[in-house]
């Protein structure tokens, strides 16, 4: 290294230049709500993770799957579970006679599992898409008949 290249390093005046080019001047107004939006990041997530752990502690994962179902309904979503660690843990047991407390952690990292998630996102669009499309052109005949069929027997199920 040159003794130019080292001198430039100490003169004021670039650095100034650079501060005020660059934007790194951070006023403390910026920095407070910065640090005010990290507290709340970490607050929520504090929050939230004490719900989830007490709801577990609770009731176990029926009380996880009716804190998933208000979700459900205050938002307007259906979320689907596309894997279940039980079931692994139950495939194992039968077909392996072997049980392996590390196997979920190496799915949700596996090929099979990147490529489960890629279909039902497919799958959901593709669904989605014929569904616009049938209800834009409108019901069939046919289409009615089942309707009004379906309906009659989700009623006569629901009284049973």
């Amino acid at each position: 290294m040159s003794d130019a290249s080292s001198n430039e390093w100490d003169d004021d005046e670039e650095l100034t230049d650079l501060d005020d080019e660059e934007g790194l001047d951070v006023s403390e107004e910026e920095l407070n709500e910065a640090m005010s939006e990290l507290h709340k990041s970490i607050f929520e997530n504090k929050v939230i993770s004490t719900f989830v752990k007490n709801a577990y502690d609770f009731g176990g994962t029926n009380t996880l799957l009716e804190v998933v179902n208000c979700v459900e309904r205050k938002m307007g979503w259906r979320a689907e579970l596309v894997a279940d660690r039980a079931a692994l843990d139950d495939y194992m047991l039968y077909r392996f006679e072997t049980f392996d407390e590390e196997i979920w952690e190496h799915y949700l990292n596996s090929d099979e599992y990147q490529e489960l998630i890629y279909d039902v996102a497919h799958m959901s669009q593709q669904s989605l898409y014929r569904f616009a499309d049938k209800y834009s052109v409108g019901t069939s005949p046919k289409q009615m008949l089942r309707n009004r069929v379906r309906n009659m027997l989700s009623r006569l199920y629901k009284k049973f």
